[in-house]
């Protein structure tokens, strides 16, 4: 019993356990696969989907980024080759049984779905995130790229929230 091979080995080390990444959260069901972020906005799309922002963190660069939303051709005026929204156009609008959701798209890409089935709303107008939810129908919610796994809706009492929240801060709003 004496010597090395009837000596008890000592264990190696347990390795302490690393830091856990959290998986990603499920992406919806949807016919398009968000890939690469086109943007700044679409990075903090998916780190906000990725839960690694604040929602305020989120907010902020929706509100600053240039965003667009569809229509159809007869919601423009033309002024001497200068084409402009009417006053109060219609946006393309994802119908749901409970309210009505305005699509709103973080680069010309992700509209290009819906150009496919309705070809009639391929004109895209651009606007600050910002300046475009408080000018939105307030009966209305809000998708940002609907149509692609990595999106995000708000309906109309959250979007009215996030404006009261504006409204709050900026007196001007």
């Amino acid at each position: 019993m004496f010597g090395f091979f009837n000596k008890k080995q000592p264990s190696s080390p347990t390795p302490p356990p690393q830091p856990a990444t959290p998986p990603e959260p499920p992406r919806a069901i949807a016919p398009n696969h968000f890939d690469q972020p086109q943007n700044a906005f679409e990075q903090h799309i998916l780190a906000f989907h990725r839960r690694q922002i604040s929602i305020q963190q989120f907010l902020t660069s929706f509100f600053n980024a240039q965003v667009s939303v569809l229509s159809d051709h007869e919601q423009f005026t033309f002024d001497g080759g200068q084409a402009s929204l009417v006053q109060k156009p219609k946006l393309f609008t994802i119908k749901a049984p409970h309210c009505n959701f305005i699509a709103i798209f973080s680069h010309p890409i992700r509209s290009k779905p819906i150009f496919a089935k309705h070809p009639d709303m391929r004109f895209e107008s651009q606007a600050l995130g910002g300046e475009l939810l408080l000018a939105l129908d307030p009966s209305a919610g809000i998708a940002i790229n609907p149509a692609w796994d990595i999106n995000v809706h708000w309906e109309p009492k959250q979007v009215e929230a996030i404006r009261r929240t504006i409204r709050d801060t900026q007196p001007n709003a």
